[in-house]
């Protein structure tokens, strides 16, 4: 039974000495809460603005603002940046018709080869640990849309950041 002793109490000091290196050489690493660099790919819009008509754009993955051009004429411009390389952006259109037309247009990202997806953020990880760094990878699925309409139409679009709100926003309008 003694014998067991000795290893057992090796063991544990290594363990120790381990733990203890580790700790020191993780507190070196710094975290950056912005997405690795990376290409972002652009691409461009244009709804019709119907007489009447009420819309609210919906952006599901990331940001979105709201910009008036008095150069437009009966357009809405929508303008989604997002990294091409991690997904594909994609929308649909549909209507609700209570007391007034309303038209949701919501953007979302469409995955793309997960597999290959994975093993690009496994690379990076792996880059940020030899620079002791950590980014916020979770960003490369994040858009951001800028939508551009005529100032004398801005009060027929809703700007809505995230789907779920749109859904409640559906669901008080019909109580």
């Amino acid at each position: 039974m003694k014998r067991y002793w000795i290893p057992l109490l090796v063991g544990v000091i290594l363990f120790g000495i381990g733990c203890g290196a580790l700790w020191f050489e993780v507190t070196e690493f710094s975290y950056i809460d912005q997405a690795p660099t990376y290409q972002r790919k652009t691409e461009n819009f244009v709804f019709p603005i119907v007489e009447n008509g009420n819309y609210r754009i919906i952006n599901s993955d990331g940001t979105i603002q709201l910009q008036t051009d008095d150069n437009l004429k009966d357009e809405i411009k929508v303008e989604v940046t997002y990294y091409s390389d991690f997904g594909n952006i994609g929308h649909y259109e549909n209507s609700y018709y209570e007391s007034e037309p309303v038209k949701n247009i919501v953007f979302y990202m469409r995955e793309i080869d997960q597999w290959n997806m994975l093993k690009k953020i496994k690379n990076m990880v792996f880059t940020d640990i030899k620079d002791k760094t950590f980014h916020n990878y979770g960003l490369l699925n994040d858009t951001t849309i800028v939508v551009t309409v005529p100032t004398d139409k801005k009060e027929q679009i809703s700007i809505i950041p995230d789907e779920d709100e749109a859904d409640e926003e559906i669901e008080e309008r019909a109580d």
